[in-house]
This record gives C-alpha cells, structure tokens and sequence, in this order.
C-alpha cells in the first residue's frame, strides 16, 4: 500500500525551507536515507518491509495565519496534512505557539513539531499554552538532519499504524454485526422449527385421538350387534350391523391413512 506523507513547514526564513527540502525531499539519496532510518526505527530492513513506496508531499508556509489556511484548504480537499515543523518565532505575524493552537482547532489530528531556540518558550510555558498532548513534540534549535528525518519517519509510522488499527478494528466490527446477524437468523429459524412441531405434534394427536374414538365407536357397536344378534338371533339386523362396522373400519382406514402421510 502507498501512503503519502504530507508534511507543512512553517517558518519565516526561507534558508530553512530549503533546508527542509534536502532533508526531506524524495529524491535518491535522502530516499537511501529514509529507508535507513525505517529499517533503524521500525527494526526491519528495506528488503523486509512490505511497504512500497512512501510519497514525502512538501507544503510551505513562511507565516502562522498561511499555516493556517494552508491546512484549511488541505482539509477541505480531503488530503489533510500529517505533520507540521512549526517555528516558534514567526515576527511580524502570530507565534508558533498560536499557529499551533488554531492548526488543532481545524485539524485536531495533525502531529506537530515545534521548532524553538533556549530564548524561546520555556517546556513548561509551551505545555501551559497547548495542554499535554501526545501529537506535540520539541525540537531543539540547531537541530541535525537525522533529528528531522527521524521525527518524520516515527511519526509517518505512527500514523500508519493507527490507520491500519481503524481498519482492523472496523473489519472485527463488521464481522461482529455478521455474526450477530446469523446468530438471530439461527433463533428465527429454530422458533419456527419449534412452531412447525408443535403443529405437528398437535395434528398427530388429534389424529390419534379419532383413531381412538373411532376404535371406541367400532368396539360399541360390535358389542352392542353381537348382543343383539344373541338375544333376537335376527340376521337382517345382523346384515345392518356388519354394513356399519364396515363403514366405521373404513373410515378408521382412511384416519390411518392420513395419520401416516
């Protein structure tokens, strides 16, 4: 996959823009270096990462308020900007501390490095000023390049893992709903086994219960023929009451039948 590190360089001495530039810029040799600097920080080679090539997009600004508006636009076209190198000294504009302060009200997100010389800011007045945040880092002046590249680099890193920590969080979250969803779908579908049996078992013993009643009906009428035939000895009577067993047997033949369908 390949990312693109958009990084703003704010500053009102355009030496060190151009400075920012040879660091940071993604021609051969400062990508040699950043590939170095990728295998010391993240412990893996170049020829183990799975990354292809990360995209290092420089955008300048030499006074607070065109920082600002610089991340506004970036917002806005939906490639907002990762990082910041804000200069604590900025005359005759606002300071960096300031810039900072309404980059997080546009682009709450952005990780910021805050440029400043001993004269500057103290640590303490600076952490007064903007609050303990874990997307604030200092860098000394005079830095070196590999503090530079370094910073970006775990930066970079840092917010390539979180993106791919959201996508990772929101597959488990779809397969979460997934799961849930069949899972229900296994309770519609056992309810309505569950009424299809009780239907069924209610039609069997209804069933069962006229194959009795039937039985029943055939013993009386045998019993009660058979009585009769002893005491009258009458075969029309007789004759009449076979024709009735038969249509009982018949009619408990066809119950049977229907029982076992």
């Amino acid at each position: 996959m390949e990312y693109t590190n958009r990084i703003l360089v704010v500053d009102d001495d355009s030496s060190i823009h151009e400075a920012f530039t040879k660091i940071l810029a993604s021609d051969h040799n400062s990508q040699e270096s950043l590939n170095a600097a990728r295998a010391a920080f993240t412990g893996i080679s170049d020829k183990q990462s799975k990354c292809s090539s990360d995209k290092c997009e420089l955008l300048h600004a030499h006074q607070g308020e065109e920082a600002i508006e610089a991340v506004k636009q970036a917002v806005a076209a939906g490639t907002p900007i990762d990082l910041a190198f804000v200069d604590v000294r900025m005359p005759p504009g606002m300071n960096g501390v300031e810039t900072v302060r309404h980059i997080w009200q546009v682009a709450p997100m952005t990780e910021i490095v805050l440029c400043t010389a001993w004269s500057d800011y103290s640590h303490e007045e600076t952490l007064q000023a903007l609050g303990h945040n874990h997307r604030l880092l200092i860098l000394k002046k005079p830095f070196e390049s590999i503090e530079v590249r370094q910073m970006a680099l775990a930066l970079h890193e840092k917010r390539r893992a979180a993106e791919q920590e959201a996508i990772l969080i929101e597959d488990l979250q779809a397969a979460s709903r997934e799961t849930k969803s069949y899972a229900a779908s296994l309770v519609t579908a056992n309810r309505a086994l569950s009424l299809s049996k009780k239907a069924m078992d209610h039609a069997t013993r209804s069933k069962t219960q006229a194959l009795e009643d039937l039985t029943l009906e055939l013993r009386d009428l045998i019993e009660t023929v058979m009585g009769q035939f002893l005491a009258t000895n009458d075969p029309q009577e007789m004759e009449q009451a076979i024709k009735q067993a038969q249509g009982l047997l018949a009619r408990a033949e066809e119950a049977r039948g229907h029982s076992q369908a």
